[in-house]
């Protein structure tokens, strides 16, 4: 029960993580309706997104660490289990430019393949991933995206006491219309990268104390519109190291220190800079219901140009979920953080909170309503932008393998400069199918 527990909490930090990620790239596409298991957020990714909870140990469900989730009924070959997925929509987007003035409405058709294929040896367990997000806009072509991810990963459990978590991969996306400050061309700035990550922990989910050391890598490139995109080609390089104190049966203290360095291609670039966290936090399990971490700290962050201001100040992360019955969850999502600037200011202090419920109303129907606050502030110029995004939408399972689904997406960013101002509706429709 300890150890399941603990695959609880780190399952519920890693889906909040991961959807911060898929609301960046939601702005310029749809909205993810691939799942309705995680909330909408708005467009806030971190510079360093690490688990933020200890990994679990447990050789009877084989608990993924880093290795990809998978769906529906396998393919078997010998040892390796195959599973495919994919997802059709149609949908409409009323403002695919993300502008005030001159906006484009357009209606959008996307298709999403993905594939795992798997092999599971004793308690560790290898995936190999792909994932893929096409899509096409009636009236505006430019517009149009093939984005494709790439990952191969495992996860090595040593012993009830020692877990490894790596992965590698390659990305392929472009900039969401409106989600920076990056000018664009005739189409959106695209770019690639390798990536990769690992992820050690030492210490039983039972145990006084647990330590765990992660590290990250990610090479940036811009494939067009070289004009304006040579100067945002970066190497991003993440390390941490965390110790969990078990000061209850169900509560751990955490203390943690995150390194992230961003070192920009271009040698004339100003935006060379190098991030500190330290911080003190809390995870939970109090009851069957309720789950959560927090961590406040100190975040540093120091340009190598003496042109841009530093900063030194607050930062935190929070995630708590209340499950007051099995069909119905709650998740209440706060953090503050800074990212590098897209073209205004030094750089921007940005802070969310947002708040989803999720809930099964039958064993086929569910619904996820979410809400969510960003407000960002750029240190250096006069600027200060506001985000809402409300989402709503219902899936419906016909079949085991087969599942229905629409999702209706309202953005509404409010600026000082008016600028900055847009809202966008969009709506999707979609049908998704395993084996």
């Amino acid at each position: 029960m300890k150890t399941q527990r603990v695959f609880r909490l780190t399952t519920l930090a890693i889906s909040i993580s991961l959807s911060f990620a898929e609301a960046s790239l939601a702005e310029d596409i749809s909205p993810k309706t691939t799942s309705f298991a995680t909330p909408t957020a708005p467009a806030a990714t971190p510079a360093t997104v690490f688990t933020q909870l200890p990994l679990s140990v447990d050789y009877a469900t084989v608990v993924p660490i880093m290795t990809a989730p998978a769906r529906g009924a396998p393919i078997k070959n010998g040892s390796v289990y195959i599973y495919p997925n994919l997802m059709l929509g149609l949908g409409h987007n009323d403002n695919v430019l993300g502008t005030q003035t001159n906006e484009v409405s357009s209606t959008l058709l996307e298709m999403r393949p993905s594939v795992v294929a798997e092999i599971v040896r004793g308690g560790d367990r290898y995936t190999a991933q792909y994932s893929g997000d096409y899509g096409h806009y009636s009236d505006s072509d430019d517009d149009d995206f093939g984005y494709h991810d790439l990952y191969l990963a495992g996860d090595n459990h040593f012993s009830t006491r020692a877990a490894l978590g790596w992965r590698i991969g390659y990305i392929k996306r472009s900039d969401p219309r409106g989600s920076n400050d990056t000018a664009f061309g005739s189409e959106p700035n695209a770019w690639h990268a390798p990536v990769a990550n690992v992820l050690f922990g030492y210490g039983a989910p039972e145990a006084k104390g647990r330590f765990e050391v992660e590290a990250g890598l990610q090479n940036k490139r811009y494939d067009n519109n070289q004009a304006i995109t040579e100067s945002f080609d970066v190497n991003l390089h993440n390390l941490a190291g965390r110790f969990f104190y078990r000061v209850a049966p169900k509560t751990r203290m955490l203390f943690e220190v995150r390194r992230a360095d961003s070192d920009y291609s271009l040698a004339s670039s100003t935006l060379d800079n190098d991030e500190t966290q330290y911080n003190v936090g809390v995870t939970w399990d109090t009851t069957a219901a309720t789950t959560g971490i927090f961590k406040l700290g100190h975040l540093e962050k120091d340009f190598d140009a003496a042109s841009r201001k530093d900063f030194s100040g607050t930062s935190w992360e929070g995630t708590i979920r209340w499950a007051p019955r099995t069909y119905s969850t709650f998740d209440l999502t706060t953090s503050r953080n800074t990212a590098d600037s897209s073209g205004t200011g030094d750089y921007i202090i940005n802070r969310n909170v947002s708040l989803a419920w999720n809930h099964k109303w039958s064993d086929r129907f569910g619904t996820l309503v979410s809400y969510g606050t960003l407000k960002s502030d750029y240190e250096g110029v006069d600027r200060a932008d506001d985000t809402e995004t409300f989402s709503v939408g219902a899936t419906y399972d016909m079949r085991r393998w087969l599942r229905l689904g629409v999702n209706l997406t309202h953005t509404d960013r409010s600026s000082n400069q008016l600028i900055n101002e847009y809202d966008r509706n969009v709506l999707m429709f979609t049908v998704e199918g395993t084996l």
